[in-house]
């Protein structure tokens, strides 16, 4: 298999940073149906180029909400605080 070239790498970041479904990138990849399971399955494998770029784009919009969520609960906000409040127990 090829690896995959920097435009590739940094759409699959873009596409995981919108939280798309591998099934959803295989369709916009025009990925052909016969080999959708497979191009899905590899996105969940951590040994692949694309699969880090989807995966380090998915992590930075995490990031991103998690920073907007204890901004938010930082400011007093009830709908955050309990957010906020899991995260904490997550760590």
């Amino acid at each position: 298999m090829n690896e995959p070239d920097q435009d590739r790498l940094a759409l699959m970041e873009r596409y995981g940073h919108a939280l798309m479904k591998p099934a959803d990138i295989a369709i916009l990849l025009d990925i052909p149906a016969d080999e959708k399971d497979v191009f899905c399955q590899s996105l969940s494998d951590f040994d692949t180029p694309e699969a880090r770029a989807y995966r380090k784009g998915v992590a930075n919009a995490k990031l991103e909400l998690h920073e907007n969520v204890v901004k938010l609960a930082v400011k007093g906000s009830p709908a955050a605080q309990p957010i906020a409040n899991l995260y904490l127990s997550d760590l």
